[in-house]
């Protein structure tokens, strides 16, 4: 069954914030957990929004489920348009991702199932 097995998934997701583009990998495993948010690109405002791109920040919502709350993570002070961003972008996709999983893990079981039985 596919709960003895680990799975990744990666979500590539393009939003704006104060100073434009912020491009963000999101990875979840099987249960719905964040294993990782990475910002890929950026033109926020150094000192300030980039700080988006800090351990600090993004170590924030490893191992929460994607249904997160938004009051579960600390905004950066000086740069909330950025950090709430990062943190809409999450909890907005909730069902998207939710459901991106659920069809991928049948779909992974059905596979285990097939090979199992040859």
């Amino acid at each position: 069954m596919v709960e003895d097995h680990a799975h990744h998934f990666r979500f590539n997701r393009q939003i704006y914030g104060f100073g434009g583009t912020i491009k963000i990998l999101i990875g979840v495993d099987n249960s719905k957990k964040i294993t990782g948010t990475k910002i890929l690109e950026h033109l926020e405002t150094p000192g300030l929004g980039e700080r988006i791109t800090e351990d600090e920040f993004l170590e924030q919502f490893v191992n929460k489920p994607i249904t997160l709350q938004a009051n579960e993570i600390d905004a950066i002070t000086g740069a909330t348009i950025s950090s709430t961003a990062i943190i809409d972008t999450i909890t907005g996709n909730v069902n998207r991702i939710s459901e991106y999983i659920e069809s991928e893990l049948m779909v992974i079981n059905k596979s285990l199932v097939k090979n199992a039985s040859t």
